[in-house]
């Protein structure tokens, strides 16, 4: 997984968006799948939404680059659990859930 805390390096939008393309570029003749989630809303954390890592993976230039589905998360920031995951189900791969 490819975190995108990027309060350190403050690197430009064009330039993290690269960088998440070069790794998966990098690992798909090792046949590694690459996934990125959006997990916060804090200004430091670069990945924020589903609608941008859907961008991220859209324009990827490798088909390795996907989505890790985490209910809690996507329900945090976006609500509507349902109807995201149907919109968003091409970009995705995995899902977890976490009971506590």
């Amino acid at each position: 997984m490819i975190s995108l805390l990027c309060t350190l390096f403050r690197l430009s939008r064009p330039k993290i968006i690269d960088l998440v393309h070069q790794a998966a570029r990098f690992f798909q003749p090792h046949g590694i799948l690459c996934l990125i989630e959006p997990l916060s809303t804090r200004p430091n954390y670069y990945l924020r939404s589903y609608s941008t890592a859907m961008e991220i993976v859209r324009t990827a230039p490798s088909n390795n680059l996907k989505i890790m589905l985490d209910s809690f998360h996507l329900q945090r920031l976006h609500g509507n659990l349902t109807e995201r995951v149907q919109v968003k189900r091409s970009a995705l791969n995995r899902s977890s859930s976490l009971s506590v």
